[in-house]
């Protein structure tokens, strides 16, 4: 993981920290803030996109379905 991006997922705990804990003393109910903070990481991880593919992977998933789809349509000539 780049450093840039460990820097960046400090800051985002931190403040998802900071805020539970500020609300808490506030007196909001510790439920509310629970459910405050999976929305919030939920958003996050969709943001920083955590459940991407590494580009090599996506680009050789590429080159498979192109060669099924040749290998379709060669199939079909075949038959008829």
């Amino acid at each position: 993981m780049h450093p840039r991006l460990r820097r960046i997922d400090l800051i985002a705990f931190l403040a998802v920290l900071t805020t539970g804990s500020a609300l808490v003393a506030l007196g909001v109910e510790p439920q509310s803030v629970a459910t405050l903070a999976v929305g919030l990481s939920s958003l996050y991880s969709a943001w920083v996109g955590l459940g991407r593919q590494p580009e090599h992977v996506k680009t050789q998933e590429a080159g498979d379905r192109t060669a099924e789809r040749s290998g379709q349509e060669s199939g079909k000539a075949r038959i008829e």
